[in-house]
């Protein structure tokens, strides 16, 4: 039985779950190949049971033993994740619900680790390029080989795996790392000791970036002396176990085989060598394992994790906005907007994205317009006349774009909470649309009147300290520019919709219910890939490859007589069931999937266009002025901290930053 048709039971020619995850990477690769994100595997320890022997990949029952734990795994990490997003109003700068775990296996071709080519990792190498000697180039070319191979482990072993793209804000990934601390804590106490590797898309090792002083000696050591030979001999070294962080150091075993080394820089450890030692070592002895990190390796990463402490400790439900990481900003918007805002707060973030990113075309193709109509008239004829159709579709696109979703009227004023980076960057267009004229589709008599009264609001009441702005003087460019946003992502994302009708649109995938498309497709992939070994090398069929098309086939219950299965299998099936596979259930972008936890396999677009519909039908129907009361001042925060007066005086605010910062992890108690 060959590899590929185990991969789809249900029709070994189609590879429609293939089809899927290739057609959507294709639709967003373009968008998605520069975003910061961070990639969680998290593999259980609990035994060596837990960890597949190429022995054993032909025995159906411990696969299925092992995808009933990791589905039991996958039920308490994510019940954790949902707890820290649900108790929140903004749960992640970045937007969405955050990460989310699934099972995955297949790491052999895993682009998103592949993509990694280890130059961070320098950034705490001690010993740099430029000081080896030249006499080592032959040497250094066959090493190659074999750090080469380093972002592509082929040991095949299933685990959760959850991918979080955090944006600009570094922030959100300290805080998506301290609750790994706490998954792992969690399921040590369900007898489900796990560890989790945490990689970042671009920097790498993110953990031994930060504790990169506190390192032991033996990260940059020579393999001859005693050491792995720097940042590529620490890969799958570093992990997160019971909440706290673990390196692997060299083993007895690699100085017994120095004879073998000789000629080697890096002492390399697969992934499957250093989960056995996770198993031997942390149940040696719990307490004093011989791969826990040292103390200052641990207070460097807590010391990391508190500065991201942005939530009062007495309510988690509410943002502690006395915190210099948060803004409140006025902003005016029409009743419909402001609705939909104050119901999805979580989108605030992708709608600032979508502004960014579209603003700087749309000010071009204005300009551009304006130009034409200016060279028209000085020459006497039409400016459409002398446009090509595709500049005039171009053009007019972009220009219906705005005004179409919805009526810019009813302008109320709300506060909205955000990061003080995403309002940033809101303000600023990412420092590329400082100003941003308002479009012709918003413009009205009622607008420019509510800006007038918005400016006389707070007169009287402030001071001249310029500490103390109007908080309302940028109330209605910042409605402006969410407004726009929120337009583009539905005249936008066009590509991406219907990238995912397409799939919709097999008729062999629509033919499946989700359930039955999750086990007889997806999960049968799985059973695939983490049986790869066997399967390669048994050229017979075996009805054991075929366990969870037959379990399917038999039903709940073993009603079906002449399929009869272990109850253990069904058992597996129906934990199975419950549990999404991370590709391509759990894989897609935010502008895919926003949230995948509140909103599954709704696109960004859908929420969008769903929300405001029944936005607009509230404002017809139930709206009236009493609700959306003028925000206190109390209530808003100033902009003041926006304003550098020159490259001096932001120097000066950084430096200041900077000791604060050093000055809090020296208080900190060790």
């Amino acid at each position: 039985m060959s590899s590929s048709a185990a991969k789809a039971s249900v029709n070994p020619d189609d590879g429609s779950a293939d089809n899927i995850h290739n057609t959507l990477s294709s639709s967003s690769s373009s968008t998605n190949n520069n975003e910061n994100a961070i990639i969680l595997s998290l593999y259980l320890i609990q035994s060596e049971e837990d960890i597949l022997h190429p022995s054993d990949k032909s025995n159906v029952h411990e696969r299925a033993n092992l995808y009933k734990r990791l589905c039991e795994a996958c039920l308490i990490a994510n019940k954790t994740l949902r707890s820290a997003s649900s108790s929140t109003t903004q749960p992640f700068q970045a937007g969405g619900d955050g990460p989310i775990f699934g099972v995955h296996c297949n790491v052999d071709n895993d682009d998103l680790l592949s993509r990694n080519e280890f130059d961070a990792d320098e950034l705490w190498q001690s010993q740099g390029m430029d000081e080896q000697s030249k006499d080592d180039d032959d040497d250094d070319a066959d090493n190659q080989i074999s750090t080469s191979k380093l972002a592509v482990d082929t040991f095949q072993q299933p685990h959760l795996r959850a991918i979080f793209r955090y944006g600009n804000d570094i922030n959100d990934m300290w805080r998506c790392i301290s609750l790994m601390l706490q998954i792992t804590t969690d399921l040590a106490n369900a007898n489900l000791s796990c560890a989790v590797e945490c990689w970042d898309l671009n920097d790498g090792h993110i953990l031994l970036i930060e504790a990169a002083e506190h390192l032991p000696s033996w990260v940059d050591d020579d393999v001859l002396q005693g050491g792995v030979g720097g940042p590529e001999g620490t890969h799958n070294r570093c992990w997160i176990v019971d909440g706290k962080v673990h390196l692997i150091p060299p083993t007895n075993k690699s100085k017994r085989d120095s004879s073998l080394m000789k000629n080697k820089k890096v002492d390399l450890l697969s992934r499957r060598e250093a989960l056995i030692e996770l198993v031997d070592a942390f149940h040696k002895d719990p307490d004093d394992s011989s791969t826990l990190a040292p103390t200052s390796v641990q207070r460097s990463i807590e010391h990391r994790i508190n500065r991201t402490d942005y939530w009062n400790n007495s309510d988690e439900s509410r943002v502690n906005t006395s915190n210099s990481h948060w803004h409140v900003a006025a902003v005016a918007l029409p009743a419909s907007v402001a609705y939909f805002i104050q119901k999805h707060p979580s989108l605030v973030p992708l709608i600032i994205d979508s502004f960014c990113e579209n603003a700087p075309k749309y000010l071009k193709q204005r300009k551009r317009k304006r130009k034409k109509t200016q060279e028209a008239t000085s020459v006497g004829t039409v400016a459409t006349d002398e446009q090509t159709p595709s500049m005039q579709q171009q053009g007019s696109n972009q220009r219906d774009a705005l005004g179409n979703l919805f009526p810019f009227e009813q302008v109320v004023t709300i506060p909205i909470t955000m990061t003080r980076a995403n309002y940033a960057e809101l303000v600023t267009g990412r420092g590329i649309v400082p100003a941003f004229p308002v479009p012709r589709e918003y413009r009205s008599v009622e607008l420019k009147r509510f800006h007038r009264q918005l400016g006389q609001t707070a007169l009287g009441r402030l001071d001249n300290d310029d500490k103390n702005r109007n908080p309302f003087e940028r109330a209605v460019d910042v409605g402006v520019r969410l407004c726009a946003g929120l337009e583009w992502i539905v005249a936008c994302s066009e590509q991406i919709d219907k990238a995912i009708s397409d799939c919709k649109d097999d008729v062999h995938l629509n033919s499946l219910g989700d359930v039955e498309r999750r086990l007889r497709l997806f999960w049968t992939r799985i059973d695939a890939e983490a049986s790869v070994d066997f399967i390669q090398h048994d050229c017979e069929e075996d009805e054991t490859n075929h366990w969870i098309e037959r379990a399917w086939q038999a039903g709940p219950m073993n009603s079906n007589h002449h399929l009869q299965c272990d109850k253990m299998l069904l058992s597996a099936l129906e934990s199975m069931s419950k549990c999404r596979v991370f590709n391509p259930e759990l894989s897609k972008s935010s502008q895919e999937e926003p949230c995948p936890i509140t909103k599954p396999r709704m696109s960004l677009r859908g929420m969008t266009q769903a929300g405001m519909k029944n936005a607009l039908k509230w404002q017809r129907e139930e709206y009236d002025e009493s609700h959306f009361p003028i925000p206190k001042l109390c209530q808003l925060d100033s902009d003041a901290w926006m304003e550098i007066k020159s490259m001096e005086a932001l120097e000066e605010e950084m430096k200041n930053l900077s000791s604060e910062t050093a000055k809090t992890d020296t208080n900190k108690p060790e």
